[in-house]
């Protein structure tokens, strides 16, 4: 009995080690254009920075190395000079997305970690590959310099 119960705790073990290390999920996404509601199913993919879990494409995902995404993964080598940074309108991260050239969107999904439908902003590049904005506000973190 005691060597059944062993087993059980071993299987327990290894189902949830796969769900922890899986980080890329099939989940139906939602942004408004044009005033119309669009939903779609789309790869979203999780990832840890600063002890925090963050939003990306899974084309961003996999391309991690190769711009626009890799502005998500690595660390600023220059900074980032924004005309109006700390202005009345705008967000500092819609203001990084735009500097990017990437459109500023709000997004939401069906998370697989809380099974919750979450919403964030995300920051859309013209190829379809997409940085969740919060994870770019903490990359460019102390590389950031308002110009007025």
């Amino acid at each position: 009995m005691k060597g059944f119960f062993y087993f059980l705790v071993l299987i327990s073990f290894f189902s949830l080690s796969s769900l922890a290390s899986e980080k890329c999920f099939e989940s139906k996404s939602g942004y408004i254009l044009k005033q119309k509601e669009i939903t779609q199913k789309e790869y979203v993919c999780s990832i840890e920075f600063q002890e925090k879990i963050f939003y990306v494409s899974k084309k961003c995902f996999d391309q991690k190395k190769s711009l626009p995404c890799a502005h998500g993964f690595q660390e600023p080598i220059k900074v980032m000079e924004i005309k109006g940074l700390l202005g009345e309108f705008g967000s500092p991260g819609f203001k990084i997305c735009y500097e990017l050239k990437g459109e500023p969107q709000i997004f939401t999904f069906k998370s697989a970690i809380s099974n919750e439908v979450e919403e964030t902003d995300r920051c859309l590049f013209k190829n379809g590959e997409w940085l969740e904005i919060p994870l770019l506000v903490e990359r460019y973190k102390g590389k950031l310099k308002n110009l007025d």
